[in-house]
């Protein structure tokens, strides 16, 4: 299946990194003299990378622009620290990555996250799989749901867009791959309930990782 590519999110897609995300962002409000969060509420905070993680988990007092650059850089070094911190893959994802290479699929990471904590996470708990490319937020580019990116793999590695999956655990994700046109995989094990997913209308909605490889392979048989 060279012709087939699956595009993934990291964060509660691949890996559940709610704890390190949570307990590094309390660490900088705490010691900022700032309400903390419970982990719950984090996962309404997350889907449009750290930065919008930020601002969200400030008091509104501090949300202006200055504020918020200046408690990323410290939430950048704090996630540096303890990002790994209760960090894994979902039960599956091995398995499911597995089926994958062994089909021959192409796969690629795209997520919201600070692009070199991306790389970072990918390496420790996925180096073992040859992602295409590890696309986050790296100042400069559109993050999701801008879907110029989805296009570029799609140009770069000639797919066309039946042939391309996109698997995410969020509204960004969903509307990234309903506005690259190709199918959107919604997870339920993720960052969101299931009936906001629903809402969205995604192409698929699966409970576990081996269902993603069941549909590519009914898919595009």
């Amino acid at each position: 299946m060279k012709d087939v590519m699956v595009i993934f999110d990291l964060d509660g897609t691949l890996v559940d990194s709610i704890e390190g995300l949570a307990y590094s962002m309390n660490s900088v409000l705490e010691a900022n003299k700032m309400k903390s969060h419970s982990t719950e509420t984090y996962f309404d905070f997350l889907g449009e990378g750290i930065e919008r993680l930020v601002f969200k988990a400030l008091p509104e007092t501090h949300r202006d622009a200055e504020s918020v650059s200046d408690y990323y850089k410290k939430m950048l070094v704090s996630y540096s620290d303890y990002f790994d911190r209760d960090l894994e893959p979902y039960d599956g994802i091995y398995e499911m990555l597995d089926t994958f290479v062994q089909m021959g699929v192409k796969m690629a990471i795209h997520t919201n996250k600070n692009e070199r904590m991306a790389k970072i996470i990918a390496e420790r708990y996925l180096g073992q799989y040859d992602f295409l490319r590890i696309i986050g937020d790296d100042g400069v580019r559109k993050n999701k749901p801008d879907h110029q990116e989805v296009l570029a793999l799609l140009d770069a590695y000639e797919i066309k867009k039946d042939r391309c999956f996109f698997v995410g655990d969020t509204e960004v994700d969903v509307q990234t791959a309903q506005a690259a046109g190709v199918p959107m995989i919604a997870v339920t094990w993720g960052f969101r309930k299931s009936e906001v997913l629903k809402a969205l209308n995604p192409t698929y909605m699966v409970n576990k990782p081996g269902e993603i490889v069941d549909i590519v392979k009914k898919v595009t048989s």
